[in-house]
């Protein structure tokens, strides 16, 4: 697995995609933290106000932020694509007998997206919220670590679902549709009327999009079962491109 790693991250730094991804999510992140420009990525549970905002305000607000999540999820789903589309996934995975490492693999590959996308947002934020505008405010870094890691965990958890999408579709389309119903809050929406109004059932208090949307800025009750649901979706969606994965080679 470790050798696959190590071609995936060149394979990452090498390819068009990646490079207009850094580039938009910088130009984004200077937008979305500049009053003078004033771009909104607000969603039904987090909003940042360039106006008066400050850094430590824009660090917790960015994992929620739809923009954020849609560029790392659409490089994720570009990336699985092009694995189809050039025919590596031919000679590369039948010969990866252990699927799980397989799985694990990709989702790795979300995990860096992830990470370098966030580094991008703190960089460029530190640099416009803080230093130019002197808005620093004040931050927990153990708290904001453990937040920082459950919004991933999260994020990861709807990746395998996108990666599920892909190896069955072999396209992006259904992922991409997918990406957009997800961050915008629709399918979220689309659960909440179909449990609640329907049935009234809570069950969207235990949506991913909620629980994200939602996760308060300190440790409170609510982390572990956050925890809980992610570990458990991320494992459904780990298990699902096993079985497909595995199907794949007897065809």
């Amino acid at each position: 697995m470790l050798n696959m790693l190590r071609s995936d991250l060149y394979r990452i730094l090498h390819i068009r995609s990646f490079k207009i991804g850094v580039f938009i999510m910088s130009i984004m992140t200077i937008c979305l933290t500049m009053p003078s420009v004033n771009v909104m990525s607000n969603t039904a549970f987090a909003n940042y106000d360039a106006q008066i905002g400050n850094f430590a305000e824009y660090l917790y607000y960015f994992p929620k932020s739809a923009i954020f999540m849609i560029i790392v999820m659409l490089m994720y789903v570009i990336y699985l694509n092009e694995e189809y589309t050039s025919g590596f996934i031919k000679n590369v995975y039948p010969y990866q007998t252990d699927k799980l490492k397989l799985s694990i693999s990709r989702l790795l590959i979300f995990v860096i997206y992830y990470i370098v996308f966030s580094f991008i947002n703190i960089i460029f934020s530190l640099i416009t919220v803080g230093f130019i505008q002197g808005r620093f405010g004040t931050i927990s870094i153990i708290d904001y670590i453990i937040y920082y890691v459950i919004q991933l965990l999260l994020a990861t958890a709807v990746g395998s679902f996108l990666e599920l999408f892909i190896h069955l579709s072999k396209k992006n389309i259904v992922s991409t549709i997918l990406i957009f119903l997800y961050t915008f809050g629709i399918l979220f929406g689309m659960v909440y009327i179909f449990f609640q109004e329907w049935f009234n059932l809570s069950v969207y208090e235990n949506a991913i999009y909620y629980l994200s949307g939602t996760l308060p800025y300190r440790i409170s009750d609510v982390y572990l079962n956050t925890m809980v649901v992610g570990i458990f979706a991320l494992g459904i969606g780990v298990l699902l491109n096993m079985v497909i994965l595995k199907k794949k080679d007897l065809e």
